[in-house]
Formats: structure tokens, C-alpha cells, sequence
């Protein structure tokens, strides 16, 4: 993967969690009543995420970016090395950004996420927003 593909698809994701992050919670509603928030007693672990991956492409899609608050990325660090996340060679030091990729999709650390709450997204178009493109997950420290 060159690395002009790696920031394009980047500043994809950014798009696409920008348009989410705008529109009302009120909006995914009825999605969270039918297929639930996934709760999580903290640590996270990996079969919650294959959980959420699992909802996700049950509804025809593939995630591609997986947001959190700092506080909730420090339990993707107690991973076993042989785990599925991937984390960048290339990382730079800093409090948000990409941290590296599961499954494919890139985990992003961002303080304007909540903590104790992941954002599993999938592309969307801003015209078109989908809330089948996002499954929450609710962790309890």
C-alpha cells in the first residue's frame, strides 16, 4: 500500500466522521433499539470488536475506521502481540490521530470522542448518511 493511498484513505475517514459527528444522536435512534449499543466491561476485548465488525458486515458493509478516546485505545495496548490490531511503524507520538489498523480498518484516537464509547464506521457519503454505518459500543470502567 503506497503511502499517498494510506493519507488519501485517511482523509476519507476524517470526512466521513466529521459528517457523523454532525448529525443528532436522535437520528441513530432506531438503529440502537434494534440492534442494540454493544455494552463492554472494560478491557476491550478483541471478540467484542469482531462483534461489532460482525453487525457491520451483516448490513453490507465493511468498516473502515474505528474511533476512541484516548482512555479506551490504552486497552488495544494490553493485546497480545499475535492479536489482529496492527499498529503503525510510522507513528508519531501524539494524543489523537491513527494508531494503526484492525481488520483492515484504520483506530483513530480523538479526543472529541467521549470516553467510554467506540465509534465502529463504515465509508458514507455526506449526502448520503447511513445509520446502518455505525455501531456503538458503550464501555464500563
Amino acid at each position: 500500500m503506497s503511502k499517498a493511498f494510506d493519507q488519501q484513505r485517511l482523509r476519507d475517514s476524517e470526512q466521513v466522521f466529521q459528517a457523523v459527528t454532525k448529525c443528532e444522536m436522535e437520528a441513530w435512534d432506531e438503529v440502537c433499539q434494534a440492534d442494540g449499543i454493544l455494552p463492554c466491561v472494560a478491557p476491550i476485548p478483541v471478540n467484542l470488536m469482531a462483534d461489532a465488525f460482525g453487525i457491520m458486515e451483516s448490513r453490507g458493509l465493511l468498516p473502515n475506521q474505528i474511533r476512541m478516546n484516548p482512555l479506551d485505545f490504552a486497552d488495544f495496548r494490553k493485546w497480545p502481540s499475535d492479536s489482529p490490531f496492527e499498529a503503525r511503524d510510522d507513528f508519531v507520538p501524539n494524543i489523537e490521530g491513527p494508531r494503526g489498523t484492525l481488520w483492515g480498518a484504520y483506530v483513530i484516537t480523538d479526543l472529541s470522542v467521549p470516553a467510554r464509547w467506540i465509534y465502529v464506521l463504515a465509508p458514507m457519503s455526506p449526502v448520503d448518511l447511513n445509520p446502518n454505518g455505525l455501531v456503538l459500543i458503550q464501555v464500563c470502567r
